[in-house]
């Protein structure tokens, strides 16, 4: 075999390669697009509804019209993530359908669909209850750091008593 018909015939097998594989490579670049995207729209999602319960923490009413945005938000991450997790589909879908009425869903519909938040940041004896009462999603909270710096000044069981005081009041 001559080096002209070596190199050809490796040409040839070069061009076959790249016809076989231009489709994948182009399939899994789209598919890495897709990705960003849905991570994009699934951050996207939760920084607004961050956002929108940090208002109500500090003394705004609920708003219809961006708990409208809500619906969108969420429904667009569920939309995005299909293709890589339908189960994690799925929750947002939950909370887009959520954020059409709200208060229509109880502590526990909101506990058995999954959709629920955890808090901590931010949250301490002046504001626990307000928080917990205003944002029936809230499942859980971390507020170990604030009860730890409380406790400093009133002492660990007086502190116990008072974060339990006021988790009591809102279950009531």
């Amino acid at each position: 075999m001559t080096l002209i018909k070596y190199f050809k015939m490796i040409n040839e097998i070069l061009n076959g390669l790249s016809n076989l594989l231009g489709p994948i490579a182009t399939a899994t670049n789209e598919r890495s697009k897709m990705k960003d995207e849905a991570l994009r729209s699934i951050s996207f999602a939760l920084d607004e509804t961050y956002l929108y319960y940090r208002d109500i923490e500090h003394g705004n009413l609920p708003n219809r019209d961006k708990e409208a945005m809500l619906v969108r938000y969420w429904s667009a991450a569920a939309i995005g993530l299909r293709h890589f997790d339908a189960n994690l589909a799925e929750i947002c879908d939950k909370k887009s359908e959520y954020w059409i009425k709200p208060d229509n869903y109880s502590q526990n519909d909101i506990k058995e669909l999954g959709i629920g938040l955890n808090a901590g940041h931010d949250l301490n004896l002046e504001n626990l209850a307000y928080f917990v009462h205003e944002i029936p999603e809230i499942l859980e909270v971390s507020i170990g750091h604030a009860l730890i710096s409380d406790a400093l000044y009133y002492g660990l069981n007086n502190v116990v008593q008072m974060y339990k005081s006021k988790l009591t009041k809102h279950s009531s």
